[in-house]
């Protein structure tokens, strides 16, 4: 059953940067706001026999960001911005990834699923004492 799921499901890899988009890379952030659309297109038109869904990654430490992380001021304005307060390890996603390719998920076609420690929950607003009451 877990072969027959797998060989019967599409998980895409996109970014947060599909849906919240990044200036200073308009290109990357065009091209994951593409993979976001494609991922509902294929969902419609190859369902029911294929599920398709995307992985939207938030900020993560790989070997390709670590010097961009590496920054103390970049390190600490995406750590101040992520809900849980830490960037992501690539083993982050294998959960998502799997319940994508389990039997659990057999209902779940179309969706961006952000992972993101809370990033796309949105930010605290720094409010004066006398505006937050």
């Amino acid at each position: 059953r877990i072969i027959e799921t797998a060989i019967r499901n599409g998980v895409d890899t996109s970014s947060i940067a599909g849906l919240h988009g990044v200036g200073s890379s308009m290109a990357y952030a065009c091209s994951k706001a593409a993979v976001n659309a494609m991922t509902m297109a294929l969902a419609r038109s190859l369902a029911p026999e294929v599920r398709v869904n995307a992985i939207c990654p938030g900020f993560v430490l790989t070997s390709l960001t670590e010097k961009m992380w590496a920054d103390p001021t970049m390190r600490q304005w995406g750590e101040s911005r992520v809900a849980l307060g830490r960037l992501a390890k690539p083993e982050d996603m294998a959960g998502t990834a799997a319940f994508l390719a389990s039997p659990a998920s057999d209902y779940v076609t179309g969706q961006c699923i952000y992972v993101d420690g809370g990033f796309m929950a949105g930010d605290n607003w720094p409010l004066p004492e006398a505006a937050a009451s």
